[in-house]
Parts: C-alpha cells; structure tokens; sequence
C-alpha cells in the first residue's frame, strides 16, 4: 500500500499544472515540497503557487517560516508525516509537489534527528560564507568532514553550506552525526513520478517564467 502520491522534477518542467489537475482527479490535497516556499514574503522570488490554486486545491507546507528562520530536511519530514496522516484521515490523497529531493528522501529514507543549531549564529554563519568563492569551500568542507567531503563538492552550494554549517554550529560532523543518528521512523512509501524535459525546453521556459516574474515585481 503506498502512503502517498508525489510529483517532482526540475524548475519549470510543469509540476503545478499536472499536480493541480491530479488533485483535482483524485480528490487529493497538496503538499508543498519546496525548500523555499515554506518562507513567508517570497512568493514572487519563488514562483509560489498561486491564490487560485490554492483555491482549487488544498495545499500545505506553504509559509511555515520568516526567512531568517531555519527550516531542515528533517524538520519537514515530520511536518509531511503529519499532514500525510491528517489528509488520509480525511479520506484523501495525499500529493507531494515540489522539486526539492532531500524532503522527499526525508520520508522515504528517514534521517537522523536535526542537532540544535542557534539561529542567530546560523545566520551570521551564512553571511560570512557567501561572499566566500567556492573553492575556499570545498576546502573548508575537506578540513572538516573528510568523509563527505566528495559527496558534498560533487552538489550545489547548499550541500557544501550545510556540511560546513553542521560541522562548524555542533561540534561534529555532518558525517558523525549520520552515523550516530538513527530515525525512529519507519520509511513511507510513495508513487512518485517524476518529469522532465530536454534543456533547452527547459532553458527555454525558466527565461519565461524570470522575464514574468520580474514584471510583477
């Protein structure tokens, strides 16, 4: 028996069209799975899904922090369980939408619980490192967790942040704490399809979608 519905793929390859249209099939309700979404104040920034689809469909996971707040992988795979259980409850579909594949891992491959992290020096932290070239980072995550060190030079600035953030915040590596941290948490499982398009399709529609959202301010 799966646990839930899931629609992702890369920015602009149709996730909101299809989903809306899904949910509205299958009497489903949305599940917001956007690592930039779930901020208030960044709907133009981030493309969020609009008033009229929200209409239509049911959705959560939307503005759940301001953003100079924190919001985790693991933090949202516990905020997703719980929708999860409240849409079934209701006799309904749950449907996750987004193209962010850490919150998705989040439930089907539980991870470890979040280490307590201060938000102030968290931030602070991010500032410092953004005006810092990325080979200065790679190094840094090198000197600090050696053994996701490929893992993480191989991913996108968010990866390389995080190994460092978690390193530097905690104490400990990000390595250590995967391998003392285990979830209490049983796997879901999903039907989860994924789309895509070629590049230049997709090129093509994320000039589209900035030249739009740069006219609406």
């Amino acid at each position: 028996m799966r646990d839930f519905m899931a629609i992702t793929g890369p920015t602009t390859s149709g996730k909101t069209q299809l989903s809306i249209a899904v949910a509205e099939a299958l009497d489903s309700e949305i599940i917001c799975m956007d690592s930039r979404q779930v901020y208030r104040g960044m709907d133009i920034g981030t493309d969020k899904v609009s008033p009229e689809h929200r209409h239509r469909v049911p959705h959560h996971g939307l503005d759940l922090r301001n953003p100079d707040e924190f919001y985790s992988a693991g933090q949202f795979g516990r905020d997703a369980r719980y929708y999860i259980e409240e849409i079934s409850g209701r006799g309904r579909v749950p449907l996750l939408v987004g193209g962010t594949g850490l919150f998705l891992r989040s439930l089907t491959h539980p991870i470890f619980k979040q280490p307590d992290i201060d938000v102030a020096r968290l931030q602070a932290l991010r500032g410092f490192m953004a005006k810092r070239p990325r080979a200065e980072l790679e190094r840094w995550v090198g000197a600090l967790d050696s053994g996701r060190a490929e893992f993480a030079q191989e991913g996108g600035p968010q990866r390389l942040g995080r190994t460092i953030e978690v390193a530097l915040l905690t104490g400990r590596s990000l390595s250590w704490w995967h391998s003392q941290g285990t979830s209490d948490r049983e796997p879901l499982k999903g039907l989860i399809v994924v789309l895509d398009k070629d590049r230049e399709e997709l090129d093509r529609r994320i000039d589209a979608r900035v030249t739009r959202m740069a006219a609406e301010g």
